[in-house]
């Protein structure tokens, strides 16, 4: 594997005749609906990798380590995701109907040795003293706008 890949990428953003290829996958599903933290939709698939719920479901469903949502990152070039709902809003949500957040999957080098690195960006870090947060509202619909998604 070339751990060296997204920064060589990375290098070439700036160049306007070099197109960046978009996978984009949605669904009409209910959303990610739910507080974004405390073991929601959203925190389960956005921050928090390694971990699952389906064992709990069923014994027999796949996936138990929460590790196939990496699969999306770990195919582009760019080693990011960005993940985007649009709910209706409830009590439930925080009174919240749009999310919008990236994670990067980058090689973190430690004493010499490769070990997975996460980043993260979305809204303030600094809301609700949590470190990292989603864009929300109007805000993630603005930068989903900006970055010419849908």
């Amino acid at each position: 594997m070339n751990y060296l890949l997204p920064f060589n990428v990375v290098k070439k953003l700036d160049d306007l005749s070099s197109p960046i290829k978009v996978l984009e996958v949605s669904d009409n599903a209910s959303g990610l609906d739910g507080k974004w933290y405390n073991d929601s939709k959203f925190f389960r698939l956005v921050l928090n990798a390694g971990q699952t719920d389906k064992t709990a479901i069923s014994s027999s469903s796949l996936g138990s380590y929460g590790l196939g949502k990496q699969v999306f990152a770990k195919t582009s070039s760019l080693r990011l995701v960005l993940y985007y709902s649009h709910f209706k809003e409830t009590s439930e949500t925080d009174n919240t109907w749009s999310r919008f957040m990236g994670v990067g999957f980058f090689p973190e080098i430690e004493d010499q040795e490769l070990k997975p690195g996460f980043s993260f960006f979305g809204g303030d870090p600094t809301r609700d003293g949590f470190p990292r947060s989603p864009a929300t509202n109007s805000d993630a619909i603005d930068f989903v706008k900006k970055i010419g998604l849908n």
